[in-house]
């Protein structure tokens, strides 16, 4: 969030906020990505050639106070944990 600040952002505005997860393979990455979708999440997969990883961007337009960000970290977290995902 600290980003938000510099750049002059209204955070009294809602705005979309970006998490991103790594899951362990693409198998994960289409489950977390539907998982979240119900959620009210906005997902995007992407896999690094050079590493052969996985991830899924989980956008979610919100107002972008602390407890926000906090309660959608915490809410991604539950939902992956079928899927050994961890927030980055």
């Amino acid at each position: 969030m600290k980003h938000l600040y510099p750049d002059g952002a209204d955070i009294s505005r809602r705005m979309v906020m970006e998490f991103s997860v790594a899951v362990p393979d693409e198998r994960a990455a289409r489950a977390v990505a539907e998982t979240v979708a119900a959620a009210g999440f906005d997902p995007s997969i992407s896999h690094d050639d050079e590493t052969d990883s996985w991830s899924v961007c989980c956008a979610k337009e919100m107002l972008a106070t602390y407890e926000a960000v906090i309660d959608a970290q915490a809410e991604l977290n539950r939902l992956m944990q079928p899927y050994r995902g961890r927030s980055s």
